[in-house]
Order: C-alpha cells, then sequence, then structure tokens
C-alpha cells in the first residue's frame, strides 16, 4: 500500500493536472485508487479530527495526542482567517474535554503518569506540559496552577538527571 499527498493553492480559475503514476507490477485485479479533492488544507484535517475523536484509548498520551492536533487545527483556522462556526465549536468542546481529563490526572508531584494513579512520567508530563502550553498560547484558558506544577516537576527531573549525570 502507498499514501500519497500533495498541496497546493489554486490563484485562479482554470484546470490543474496532477499525474498518478502506478508501479510497473501494478495488479489491477486487487487494490484501489481514491482520490479525494478538498477546498483546502483545513478542510482536509476534518477527517482526521473525526478519527481523533473517537480514538478508543484514554490514557494521558492518547488524550494529548487527541486534543493537540485540535487545538493546532483551531489555531490554523483563526490565522487563515477560515470561518467553520461548526468545526471551531466542536474543537473547543473536544479541548475543553481534554484539558479536564488532563487536569483530573494530574499526580500530586504535578507530573502525570501514563494512566490515571500511575506514577508520574518525565517523558510524558513534559508532553501534557507542551500541548496546555500550545493551547494557552492558542487562546484557551488553561489552569495556570497545573501548567506551572508540571513545568516545575519536569524541572526538577531534569535538574535530577543533570546531577547524576555529573556524578
Amino acid at each position: 500500500p502507498d499514501i500519497v499527498g500533495t498541496g497546493g493553492q489554486l490563484t485562479q480559475a482554470g484546470q490543474r493536472t496532477e499525474l498518478i503514476v502506478l508501479p510497473e507490477r501494478y495488479d489491477n485485479r486487487s487494490g484501489e485508487l481514491s482520490i479525494e479533492v478538498d477546498p483546502s488544507l483545513a478542510a482536509g484535517m476534518v477527517n482526521g479530527l473525526d478519527y481523533l475523536q473517537h480514538y478508543p484509548y484514554e490514557c494521558t498520551e492518547q488524550t494529548v495526542s487527541r486534543f493537540l492536533p485540535n487545538v493546532l487545527t483551531y489555531r490554523a483556522l483563526n490565522q487563515l482567517g477560515i470561518v467553520s462556526p461548526t468545526l471551531q465549536i466542536s474543537l473547543t468542546k473536544e479541548i475543553n474535554i481534554g484539558l479536564d481529563k488532563l487536569y483530573a490526572w494530574q499526580n500530586e508531584d504535578g507530573g502525570w503518569g501514563w494512566w490515571d494513579n500511575q506514577d508520574s512520567n518525565p517523558y510524558l508530563t513534559a508532553y501534557v506540559v507542551y500541548g496546555m502550553i500550545e493551547a494557552r498560547d492558542s487562546g484557551f484558558s488553561v489552569r495556570s496552577e497545573s501548567l506551572a506544577r508540571g513545568e516545575e516537576y519536569v524541572k526538577k527531573q531534569l535538574e535530577t538527571s543533570v546531577r547524576d549525570l555529573s556524578g
């Protein structure tokens, strides 16, 4: 199987040609060729966002991996001036659901474990902190005390690692 994507911008009306080259050993009795054309890059992201909304796992990493693309899509829509009220409402809802889960799963030490009530993991905590910063920078209300506690946990873990390396 092979998946290929191209993108571009049409600045004026007219026809455009996109060549599709099939492998020499292509067997037309099996497989398929699907072509999808979207009016914008943002429109093309909707299917992926729908998949993420219904992703079956609820661990911390999957929660961030689901809500972070929503944050970046929301930001891209705003930066490109694309108005899609239904999509923006849906994205906002999903982002806030993700943030609420992360607040609930934060450990006393400020970090996050892979699953709720597991020991904090420095790499995963850094990922959560990154996601929260991206959400905040995209205009979402992120609890400053939760973010600060996560940042402090990561900082302590880095200091401990440096100390252990220097002996």
